[in-house]
């Protein structure tokens, strides 16, 4: 499911399942697998692979790999 104002970028793989919060923004080439979940206004950069049911917090900004059933609190930055 997709909240309000998302942006999804070219060549991204939103699989069934994931969740993305409001004002989320997914950069082109980035992958997020079956039941993941980003918080609201979340930045995935850098080609990020988020895996299954990995959790990233409100105003978070990821990139590169997050493994599955990761869970990544608020404001976060992980690059």
């Amino acid at each position: 499911s997709f909240g309000t104002q998302v942006w999804v970028g070219e060549y991204c793989v939103v699989a069934s399942g994931a969740s993305i919060g409001s004002g989320s923004i997914i950069d082109h080439y980035c992958h997020i697998e079956a039941n993941a979940r980003l918080g609201e206004r979340v930045l995935a950069i850098y080609r990020a692979h988020i895996c299954t049911e990995a959790w990233i917090g409100d105003d978070s900004i990821v990139g590169g790999f997050i493994g599955g059933a990761r869970e990544l609190d608020n404001v976060v930055e992980y690059l």
